[in-house]
């Protein structure tokens, strides 16, 4: 049996054989140890104790970058939306954790993180390298709070310079034309113009429900978006911002598009009969498949996607568009026609004036030529 002695701290005896053992036990599970020294027993039995408690080794040489992301997400992103979960896990399994996760954490050095970031910006946009550089820095830091590290080694790199991407235009308005030209009488006709017509995201006008439309006072409330995360499939989340819970005035040719979807729908749901099955939770959808189920925005892109592809054979090459261009385009028709910027932030749903005029108003040749001629008496 180990000898007692009351000088030695709680949890740690004296063996014959002169090693300190500790121990402890946790839900149920006795955990035991055996050090040359008492201090360091009880620095041992600390570090287990914590491990047990955090569900992580407290002893950074034992703990690689894989399980301490694990424990960073489990326990420091719970404030988190679900789909930014789901973002931060795609980005690190496809990004950091082939680079880094199976080394320690106390072995990762700065120059070996400034190759990583060097590549990963001259590979990828801005957006994509953004989403890499916070995340890696946030988990590091988060270990330097938690003193698995002395200190952060990103601190020591020197952010590169990512690769300029040519600001997207809007569609002028004979581009805008012809697309929904070659649009018109396709599934996803109705979606496509809703949006050129109010500015809404994608995951808004997928998300839009019929409670949320208001025909009579001729307004939308934008209240959710559309997600889908791997395990949950879709569901429907809070706006990204209070900016974006928002009422949207509906133009007269929006009007006219959602009375139409109305009734064609509820003829189609008699048609299908027990064949329309809306996922529970989801039974209001605006625009959904033909059984009434969501529809997915990968699928909406690709439809505009096939849509170009046909207008380049046909001799109209619009050279990059995306379904957020719409949104881009009814914003600078917006500014195009007069309205003023404050209102259209509001529509648009941003937090400042600055995001709406710097993203979305681009001004066309056209327009600027008509500004200059107009006001050349004055000059």
């Amino acid at each position: 049996m180990p000898a007692k002695d009351s000088t030695l701290p709680k949890g740690v005896t004296l063996r014959k054989d002169g090693r300190y053992m500790w121990r402890c036990k946790y839900e149920g599970k006795q955990y035991s140890g055996y050090e040359k020294t008492a201090r360091e027993a009880e620095k041992e039995l600390r570090n287990k104790k914590y491990e047990l408690e955090h569900g992580i080794y407290a002893k950074a040489s034992r703990l690689n970058v894989d399980t301490w992301f694990e424990t960073w997400i489990t326990t420091y992103r719970t404030n988190c939306k679900a789909t930014t979960i789901e973002t931060y896990r795609k980005t690190y399994n496809r990004y950091i954790s082939p680079e880094f996760g199976k080394k320690q954490l106390k072995a990762l050095r700065p120059e070996q993180i400034q190759k990583f970031l060097n590549r990963m910006a001259n590979t990828y946009s801005r957006s994509v390298f953004g989403n890499i550089n916070f995340l890696l820095y946030d988990l590091l830091d988060q270990a330097v709070k938690n003193q698995l590290l002395v200190q952060n080694p990103m601190q020591y790199t020197t952010r590169p310079a990512t690769k300029k991407r040519e600001k997207r235009k809007a569609l002028s308005r004979s581009e805008t034309a012809a697309f929904l030209a070659a649009a018109e009488g396709t599934y996803y006709y109705d979606m496509f113009r809703l949006s050129t017509l109010t500015g809404l995201r994608i995951g808004e006008v997928t998300g839009l429900q019929w409670q949320d439309v208001d025909l009579q006072k001729k307004e939308i409330h934008v209240r959710h978006t559309l997600a889908w995360i791997t395990g949950k499939g879709y569901f429907l989340q809070e706006p990204k911002s209070e900016n974006s819970r928002r009422t949207v005035p509906l133009p007269d040719k929006a009007v006219s598009l959602l009375r139409s979807r109305k009734i064609s729908q509820g003829e189609h749901r008699l048609a299908y009969g027990e064949y329309w099955q809306p996922l529970p939770g989801l039974p209001n959808l605006v625009f959904t498949t033909r059984y009434g189920t969501p529809i997915d925005g990968n699928n909406l892109r690709a439809e505009m996607r096939k849509l170009l592809a046909g207008m380049k054979e046909k001799g109209t090459d619009i050279t990059w568009a995306s379904f957020h261009t719409l949104r881009h385009t009814f914003a600078t028709r917006c500014i195009e026609e007069g309205m003023q910027p404050k209102t259209l932030q509001h529509i648009l749903g941003h937090a400042t004036l600055a995001i709406t005029m710097d993203l979305y108003c681009d001004v066309m040749e056209d327009t600027k030529r008509g500004e200059m001629a107009r006001i050349a008496d004055a000059l």
